[in-house]
């Protein structure tokens, strides 16, 4: 048995021999963080090769890995490894599995592969159908074209999106069935226009890249003033010449252990009446999803957009909900199994792709809404604020505004909040002022301006931070954050806090 060098697919690191089992590590690339493998075995007869997946603990979300089930190719399609032989040691950061070969080449890799020769195999079936239109909007870094496919001529305008992360290829199953079923379905496109960008990454697909927070910029954190990215600057321009966005969806993959579900626009920041809409979205796909890949309305993540980060409101969903009032969510699909611990596999992906086209359909009006009584719309939980965001979900922290500007309030060392003033402030020149006032203690009270253009309500993708030094006493204390932008907001993140702090944004020298 031997690793084959020269496959064309390979994206593994440090792939060696050790009497006879192969060991390797999923590559990280120009992102902090691993996922995506592949590489092919070369053996002179049929067998089974021992394989253990080195460095786990640099893979996003390592600690599901015990879920995880890699696929090989027999020579005829790719299937899942024997789940029996798969063991995830977490102490030890690797996963040991199985391969069965037989004699010359046999592929391996982390889940079914779909790469850049599939998307564009994909893309030229499309083209047959007289409902489809491609073309080239952009190109990506490297030169490769950036296309748009679009089919209908209806008054609903979905826009959908695979691929900002290059690894996570689950989606491009859903979005195969997706298309499959719009041009099995000619009346829907009379109240339908669909535009579809199949691989958003383009050269990081191409290049067997997980891609995760890639570097210099995430493509799905990346949609602001100047995005760094062509594919992203180029599809923001194709909606605004366009105009219209009804709906927007963008499909990824979640973390290894994670199951199907969807994700909302960041909860504080929009409406409760657009959060009824959203989960009504996601009641209608939970009614139509298949059973071989379920998709629950109950398994929703209340955290999966509470990023103690600065690069919020840059990704496509908050762009499209912000710039076109599109009803707007993410569908992460599952690597390996549903809720019920069911592996999944291309034709279940397939089929939640055509009950996503479905629901879509209900939303336009083409169809009826399905059964769904027993289906529990979600309640929305976090606290909506006159003059403030909450950028992560509270933790122990209660929070109200005052003339000043916010209170928060806890006596727990565990406590955490994340706020951003709504107000967008001007003409202070190289440094942004706020004040506070502490009465007890807090660990951590971090301030951040962060760029934006008040006309546009778009992030600049430019940011700085200042960790405070608190002083207690209950008296007010001005601080400054030096900073590049004219337009800003800001962001307070409190941690530990054992009191009660105020914080305003803005103030005088």
């Amino acid at each position: 048995m031997r690793i084959h060098e020269g496959f064309k697919d390979s994206s593994v690191s440090d792939l060696v021999v050790d009497e006879g089992r192969v060991h390797f590590a999923a590559p990280c690339g120009d992102s902090p963080f691993s996922m995506w493998w592949q590489f092919a075995l070369q053996s002179d007869g049929p067998g089974r090769v021992g394989c253990v997946w080195e460095r786990t603990n640099e893979v996003l979300g390592g600690g599901g890995l015990g879920a995880a089930v890699p696929v090989y190719h027999d020579g005829d399609r790719w299937r899942r490894v024997p789940t029996r032989s798969c063991h995830y040691e977490p102490e030890e950061h690797r996963l040991r599995f199985t391969v069965p070969v037989q004699a010359g080449l046999t592929p391996v890799a982390y889940c079914y592969p779909y790469g850049l020769e599939q998307i564009n195999r994909m893309i030229r079936q499309a083209r047959q159908h007289p409902e489809i239109h491609v073309r080239k909007i952009g190109e990506s870094e490297r030169g490769l074209p950036f296309r748009l496919v679009e089919c209908g001529h209806g008054p609903f305008h979905v826009w959908v999106t695979a691929r900002h992360h290059a690894g996570e290829m689950t989606g491009s199953y859903v979005l195969e069935g997706f298309l499959q079923e719009a041009l099995q379905r000619p009346k829907l496109l009379d109240h339908v226009t669909l535009h579809v960008a199949p691989a958003m990454d383009v050269d990081g697909v191409a290049g067997g890249m997980y891609g995760k927070d890639r570097q210099p910029r995430d493509f799905n954190r990346d949609y602001c003033t100047t995005p760094c990215r062509p594919e992203v600057a180029a599809l923001m321009q194709a909606a605004q010449w366009v105009g219209q966005v009804d709906m927007f969806l963008d499909l990824h993959a979640p973390t290894a252990g994670d199951r199907t579900f969807l994700v909302q626009v960041a909860e504080s920041m929009t409406t409760g009446d657009y959060w009824n809409r959203e989960w009504e979205f996601g009641r209608q796909v939970e009614a139509l999803a298949p059973a071989s890949c379920p998709c629950r309305v109950q398994d929703l993540s209340r955290q999966s957009l509470n990023w103690s980060s600065e690069n919020m409101l840059q990704t496509a969903t908050r762009y499209f909900h912000s710039q076109f009032e599109a009803l707007s969510m993410t569908l992460e699909t599952t690597y390996h199994r549903s809720w019920n611990g069911k592996l999944v596999g291309p034709q279940g992906w397939h089929a939640l792709g055509r009950a996503l086209l479905r629901a879509v359909g209900v939303q336009a009006g083409a169809y009826r809404a399905p059964e769904m009584s027993q289906i529990e719309l979600p309640r929305s939980l976090i606290q909506r604020l006159p003059n403030w965001w909450h950028a992560h979900a509270p933790v122990k922290m209660e929070a109200r505004e005052k003339a000043a500007g916010l209170e928060v309030q806890s006596d727990s060392a565990d406590s955490y909040c994340w706020v951003m003033s709504k107000q967008v402030l001007r003409g202070q020149g190289p440094r942004a002022l706020f004040g506070y006032r502490l009465q007890g203690r807090v660990k951590e009270l971090t301030v951040t301006a962060k760029g934006f253009d008040g006309v546009q309500d778009l992030p600049t993708g430019t940011w700085s931070s200042e960790t405070v030094e608190c002083r207690g006493g209950g008296e007010w204390q001005s601080g400054r954050v030096a900073h590049k932008e004219r337009e800003y907001r800001l962001l307070f993140r409190v941690r530990g806090l054992e009191g009660k702090l105020e914080v305003r944004a803005g103030g005088e020298e």
